[in-house]
């Protein structure tokens, strides 16, 4: 098992209580047109102000060090990792000065990718529509 130290922050999201959405991401062209697409009973594209990062694993074979650490909540599929290893091998201060704001990693558990995000600045949450139940 990896250890890492710290703990998963509840990163309260319209959609942070679904179970295994399917999450993925769309880039066309730089990196900070990523946009990361959330689906469940909802549709959800999430825009960052300015991406440093983006990591993307099958769930399937994802070992990564989150899945060893406490969350602040189980069972969500939205967290913000304040103190992870990603951040501490970024230079913080020199992104926070090209995005003018916090860097912060924001990772996505989903039922066929997880998908983490390195980002500085304002997020911004679109639903796009529904699913038929």
């Amino acid at each position: 098992m990896v250890q890492s130290k710290g703990k998963l922050l509840s990163w309260e999201t319209p959609f942070a209580a679904e179970t295994w959405p399917s999450v993925h991401v769309s880039l066309v062209g730089r990196l900070h047109e990523t946009v990361v697409h959330v689906e469940s009973l909802s549709r959800w594209q999430i825009r960052f102000k300015h991406v440093v990062g983006v990591k993307i694993s099958d769930e399937t074979y994802d070992g990564n060090a989150r899945f060893h650490i406490p969350r602040e909540r189980e069972n969500l599929c939205s967290y913000i990792w304040n103190d992870s290893e990603w951040l501490k091998e970024i230079s913080a201060e020199y992104a926070e000065l090209v995005g003018e704001g916090v860097l912060r990693h924001y990772v996505l558990l989903g039922g066929d990718n997880n998908v983490e995000i390195l980002a500085v600045g304002d997020v911004t949450i679109e639903q796009q529509g529904n699913y038929e139940v």
